[in-house]
């Protein structure tokens, strides 16, 4: 995958109808192993969340999290296991080989006090063609 990453080109941002047209049309040819991933954008660059059409878990602060999509994959809208909202902001993206990198996209949660937790990630959308 890493070669895969270090093959980036860059094109317009995509949307996210760009980004479900490309997993529909990756399905229609047989791929069922597309996958979110996302890691930190500090200097550890932690592996923090994974998503595909089957599951999705987060790692946050307190410990990994397994989330329940709210629509079909590629989902942006998450709930965790006490029915908070977890979101996915994409920001702008960039093509690759199989798949979208978005640099610099964010991880969306709520505090108890209603502020929004912004958590800077970079995610990478990308099928294995099969």
């Amino acid at each position: 995958m890493l070669l895969a990453i270090s093959a980036c080109t860059t094109t317009p941002a995509p949307t996210l109808g760009d980004t479900a047209k490309t997993a529909s049309r990756d399905a229609e040819r047989g791929s069922n192993t597309c996958a979110l991933y996302g890691w930190t954008t500090d200097e550890k660059r932690s592996f923090v969340f994974y998503a595909d059409a089957q599951t999705a878990r987060y790692d946050t602060s307190e410990g990994p999290v397994d989330l329940k999509a709210q629509s079909e994959f590629p989902s942006l809208l998450y709930t965790d296991p006490d029915g908070e909202r977890v979101e996915l902001r994409l920001g702008e993206g960039e093509a690759m080989t199989d798949g979208m990198r978005f640099p610099t996209a964010r991880i969306v949660t709520q505090t108890d006090e209603g502020w929004e937790r912004l958590r800077p990630v970079a995610l990478v959308r990308n099928c294995q063609i099969k």
